[in-house]
Formats: structure tokens, sequence, C-alpha cells
């Protein structure tokens, strides 16, 4: 006898038939939080679209974004831009991108010592130099 259940496939697929588990995660940082996302997006703009629903921002709200790679930001602005980093989402399992929104400063603004010791940046993100060879505050943690 036959069951009416639909039976669960051996692979995640997305609503749209896509093979979810081969698709890289990307993950945005914020001054706030961090969140991970399966990166399913085709153009900058619904991407910038998902940062602000998942934020919770006003859908004018201006929001920046800049991928993580070797040590450095490069800026995601334009089409051609995000047509690069697609190409490299295709080719690696995850990716780190930062966000800012409506102009504010980058997210790793705040300064402290512990035990004497300087931490030159979060432990758990990259390492990372401005795409214009300015080089980052030398003490820095996330918020």
């Amino acid at each position: 006898m036959e069951s009416k259940k639909r039976k669960r496939d051996d692979k995640a697929q997305s609503q749209d038939g896509r093979d979810d588990a081969h698709l890289p995660r990307i993950t945005y940082h914020t001054v706030h939080k961090s969140f991970d996302r399966l990166f399913k997006e085709r153009s900058l703009e619904e991407t910038k679209r998902l940062v602000r629903h998942k934020l919770k921002l006003a859908s004018d709200a201006d929001v920046g974004l800049e991928q993580w790679r070797e040590g450095r930001l490069i800026d995601l602005e334009d089409d051609e831009d995000f047509a690069a980093f697609g190409a490299l989402a295709r080719t690696v399992r995850s990716l780190e991108v930062r966000v800012t929104v409506d102009g504010e400063g980058p997210f790793m603004a705040i300064s402290h010592q512990r035990n004497s010791k300087r931490r030159d940046h979060h432990p758990s993100l990259p390492r990372y130099q401005y795409h214009n060879n300015t080089k980052a505050p030398t003490t820095q943690t996330l918020l």
C-alpha cells in the first residue's frame, strides 16, 4: 500500500528546483550582526533587497556591499562587480561580505584592549586592507 505522504528527496532543493547542497555560503557582516545565506541571487539589486529584508530596513535604505578576498575589500557597486563576484562564488564554498547601511562607518570601529595585549581584528574575521591601500586601524573588534 502506497503512502500519500511525499517522500523527502536525499538532495536539498530550493523551491525553484535548484540543488542547494552545491551553492556557496555567503556570510554577511553588519554593524550589529552577521548572518549566512546560500548564494541564490542573480543581481546586485536582488542581493541588496535580501540584506534590507534581513535587517528589516526600509526598501530605499542605502546598502553598501564589499567582499573580502585575499585580505582586501572589493566593492560590489554595479552589475559588472556582481558578475565577477558570482563567477568567484561558483568556484568556492563560502565568501565573506561586509555590509554598510546609509553611509555608517565600518563595522569594526571600536578599540578595546584586553590584558595589555592588542588585538588587530576580531578573531573570527579575516584580516583585510582597504582597496585604496590605506591601512585599517590597528586595534579593532566587532561592536
